[in-house]
């Protein structure tokens, strides 16, 4: 990689270097049955994502040793939940959790000095110091009668980031401590309904209806107003149909409602978002054998 910028006559800007980086992760859980129908557990988990480099700019022949580096990210993650069968016409699950982030990445606005002065604004990957996730999730599916389904959930969610002394002259911990995370919106919801009826032998058809709805959340870990994305329910729709064993044909429909909303955003000079898919209508057809 090779960019004509050579501030402060360091050389020109070669992306040389290398991440060589190695994390043991892995998951432990344990459950108790409290009865033939109901459990409870607890589970701890640990995650990772690679490092890497920023490429859009490049100032000058270091920037790829620190200036358009960022770190990896790690998660250590705790639940405890419920699960039960109430009879064969309810099942209800829920669960707590909480996620302790170190060094999440998240893309903010870094200024790199231009060779001939001035400078130029780039939304990079970088580093902040940690963050907190938290919140429930709860969730039931029920069985009122042969065939027919309704089922949903509700996750709650409480996200802060935890930025102390600005690092490397990149990031001003006043602009994000204390915001919530980026795409973590407070509440989450689907409740759907899906019917099915048999036609004989191995024929069968079904109708599935289900909505999801997210309050609103931020673009960037800045927390700004004019980066943020109102809350969106979005509705999707499925009718099928099994002709035997072997061949399924579906009609389904996502975004039914037409919405338009922000899905992440972007930008150098200015600020963009990158938009969601409009109200999309298909036909599909399954072989198996």
């Amino acid at each position: 990689m090779r960019a004509l910028n050579n501030r402060g006559g360091n050389g020109l800007a070669e992306g040389r270097n290398t991440i060589d980086e190695n994390r043991f992760t892995g998951m432990a859980a344990l459950r108790y049955q409290i009865g033939p129908e109901a459990m409870i557990y607890a589970s701890f988990g640990q995650g990772y994502k690679s490092g890497g480099f920023n490429g859009e700019v490049a100032n000058d022949a270091t920037h790829y040793l620190d200036q358009g580096l960022f770190r990896a990210e790690t998660v250590n993650a705790y639940e405890i939940g419920y699960k039960a069968a109430l009879g064969s016409q309810l099942r209800f699950e829920a669960a707590a959790f909480y996620q302790d982030y170190t060094r999440p990445q998240a893309r903010v606005f870094v200024s790199f000095p231009l060779p001939g002065g001035g400078a130029i604004t780039s939304n990079s990957l970088s580093n902040l110091d940690a963050a907190i996730v938290q919140g429930v999730d709860v969730s039931a599916a029920w069985r009122p009668l042969e065939g027919l389904e309704v089922f949903g959930g509700v996750v709650l969610l409480d996200t802060e980031i935890e930025q102390g002394a600005d690092g490397a002259g990149d990031l001003n911990a006043a602009a994000f401590d204390g915001n919530p995370l980026p795409f973590a919106s407070d509440v989450s919801a689907t409740l759907g309904v899906r019917q099915e009826w048999r036609l004989g032998g191995a024929r069968r058809a079904w109708f599935e209806i289900l909505a999801k709805h997210q309050s609103e959340y931020y673009l960037d870990p800045e927390g700004r107003a004019d980066r943020r994305q109102g809350a969106v329910t979005l509705v999707d729709a499925r009718f099928g149909v099994a002709l035997n064993e072997g061949v399924e044909l579906a009609l389904w429909g996502r975004n039914l409602t037409d919405e338009d909303y922000a899905l992440s955003g972007y930008g150098f000079v200015g600020y963009d978002t990158f938009r969601s898919p409009p109200a999309t209508w298909g036909l599909s057809l399954r072989l198996t054998r």
